[in-house]
């Protein structure tokens, strides 16, 4: 599913600047499910692998505290644009093959599901991707970055589609839901 992905991550990135289009400035300000990042701060994260310097920045000031510089470095770069520019350039986006360095394409397609949704979920807006693209990115979540987030001492299955990891207890839920609970927005 290699150009499949790629395909995917652009439909994604569509969904979430048609969603951005829509929102007012409360909205922008509102916090997202990253602790500590608003809706805008993470809207700018996104934009990351479109400014190779900002990477530079980046790798710079992750020394000291990796999740900080990240979030100062999303915190920068959204307040080089207005909120319509910060929607046309994550709509701009499409169709760019551009990642961060080392980076697959299918941990582009976590940033993009994982980062829909912590926008998307507080505003009561979700703009999750298909049952079946949600768990490719868990699936990328739990297997090949589990050093970022904690590992459930569950076994997680979804009930939206045919998806099942962990060990456990079992948690059944929507693979949305499932992959929150992967990258630590929200606890079992």
């Amino acid at each position: 599913m290699a150009g499949g992905l790629w395909q995917a991550i652009d439909t994604q990135r569509t969904a979430l600047a048609t969603l951005l289009a829509g929102l007012t400035a409360a909205q922008w300000a509102h916090r997202s499910l990253c602790a500590g990042w608003t809706v805008r701060d993470v809207t700018g994260h996104l934009l990351l692998p479109a400014h190779p310097a900002e990477m530079l920045w980046l790798a710079r000031h992750a020394a000291s505290c990796l999740d900080d510089a990240i979030r100062r470095s999303g915190i920068r770069l959204a307040g080089r644009y207005d909120t319509t520019e910060l929607t046309a350039a994550i709509g701009g986006l499409c169709g760019t093959r551009r990642r961060f360095p080392y980076a697959t394409a299918r941990s582009a397609l976590v940033d993009v599901v994982v980062h829909s949704l912590d926008i998307g979920v507080p505003l009561n807006r979700p703009v999750a991707p298909p049952p079946e693209v949600t768990a490719i990115a868990a699936t990328e979540v739990g297997k090949h970055l589990p050093g970022l987030w904690p590992r459930p001492s569950r076994t997680l299955r979804a009930t939206d589609v045919e998806w099942q990891q962990g060990e456990g207890p079992l948690l059944q839920a929507p693979i949305a839901d499932l992959l929150l609970i992967l990258t630590g927005r929200v606890t079992p």
